[in-house]
């Protein structure tokens, strides 16, 4: 029992990557969403447009980030398994048709 081995596991191993606290495509989305708006404009009131999208798109990122790292990803592959995992009441609902996932 003395010479058991141990390898410690490492944070920077275990964690999502996230940029300014959200997620990478919630971060990309929002500034380049507020890049747009403020370039098509070029004025006042499009730059403060941009500046609030971009408040809002990252605070909304950062709290999907708080609640799960993973949130797109996993909301992404469940909309695409969607028809492939029929609700029912049972395994062997006979009313429920299941259709064969295509990649």
């Amino acid at each position: 029992m003395k010479n058991q081995h141990s390898t410690p596991l490492h944070q920077s191993l275990t964690r999502e990557v996230l940029y300014a606290g959200a997620e990478r495509e919630i971060f990309i989305f929002a500034c380049f969403g507020s890049l747009m708006v403020w370039f098509a404009g070029k004025d006042l009131f499009a730059f403060l447009l941009a500046v609030t999208l971009w408040t809002v798109g990252i605070t909304t990122g950062r709290l999907l980030a708080k609640k799960d790292a993973c949130w797109t990803k996993i909301y992404l592959r469940h909309i695409k398994l969607q028809k492939f995992y029929p609700a029912g009441e049972k395994i062997d609902n006979p009313e429920a048709e299941i259709k064969l996932f295509k990649a």
